[in-house]
């Protein structure tokens, strides 16, 4: 997302392309001489002020600033989504485990759940990709704004 890099891919998508000027007020803001905890609450800051993800940048200021401190990766970004499906998987194992009131129920129960939080997960990102509306994201998969914009900023910044 680098300035002059895949232009025609940034201009494809606006979430990218923002974000590529997110990254680079960073980078701008440690070569003035900011050290990088100032340059990454400035250019939040400024990208609110600027309307560059600032909805999300609301939502999830210290996240960002966390995320972007610890150097966040592709990696870092599937293991949180293993971790939420998983925990998803534990919910609805249990739930399911609870109603069938044996053993078994519960070992099925969570296997279905965790593959079937992998599975939406993907199906999520696949929308995303391919432009659908937040809110059609939301109702079809039965999710919060919260986690597909979680996705969809992991998403943005591990194309990196």
């Amino acid at each position: 997302v680098n300035p002059g890099f895949n232009e025609d891919l940034k201009q494809k998508s606006v979430d990218l392309n923002q974000y590529s000027i997110f990254t680079n007020r960073v980078q701008e803001n440690i070569d003035k001489g900011l050290l990088l905890v100032n340059a990454i609450k400035e250019t939040i800051r400024w990208s609110i002020e600027q309307g560059i993800l600032s909805s999300y940048l609301t939502k999830h200021e210290s996240e960002v600033e966390n995320m972007l401190y610890t150097e966040w990766n592709w990696d870092d970004a599937k293991e949180i989504w293993q971790e939420e499906a998983r925990e998803d998987g534990v919910i609805e194992g249990l739930e399911r485990g609870l109603k069938q009131g044996h053993k078994e129920g519960r070992k099925e129960g969570h296997k279905q759940g965790h593959k079937e939080g992998v599975d939406i997960s993907a199906q999520i990102i696949n929308a995303i990709v391919k432009k659908t509306p937040i809110i059609e994201i939301m109702k079809q998969y039965n999710v919060s704004e919260e986690v597909v914009e979680r996705l969809k900023f992991a998403m943005v910044v591990n194309a990196t």
